[in-house]
């Protein structure tokens, strides 16, 4: 099984990345991610969460528009890589602490159904690009 991201990246790249640099980009992101989110945390009661998640937002733009227009694999390291990591951690960090706000009870179990529904939105919104790109025959 071919990911959505690969089918779209193997189009537009000058040579054909093994799945293994896929992966690194995954993985490089995630890790990002984990090393942000003390910076997001601090960040987050210094500041507000609503600016926490502006700075999230413009990192993940500024991500994935540059990642538009890589033509090597290693244009992706940076971009998705490094940048998207960094955006999520200062997106999904400040998240957490909204849920607790305006629950009193139940707060675990509210916050559990909201990590939840963020894993499932992104299983869901995975098949749906790609039946999309598929069936509108867009690679």
């Amino acid at each position: 099984m071919v990911s959505m991201p690969e089918k779209v990246f193997s189009a537009n790249l000058q040579c054909l990345p093994s799945r293994l640099g896929y992966a690194f980009i995954g993985s490089l992101s995630l890790t990002m991610t984990l090393l942000v989110s003390p910076i997001a945390t601090v960040a987050t009661q210094r500041y507000d969460i609503r600016k926490t998640m502006f700075v999230g937002v413009v990192l993940e733009t500024a991500s994935l528009l540059l990642a538009s227009l890589a033509t090597s694999i290693w244009h992706l390291f940076p971009t998705q890589g490094v940048l998207f990591g960094m955006g999520l951690g200062m997106m999904f960090i400040p998240t957490t602490a909204i849920d607790p706000q305006w629950f009193t009870k139940k707060r675990s179990l509210a916050s559990g159904i909201a990590v939840f529904g963020a894993g499932l939105g992104g299983l869901v919104y995975s098949l749906v690009a790609e039946a999309l790109i598929r069936n509108l025959s867009l690679t």
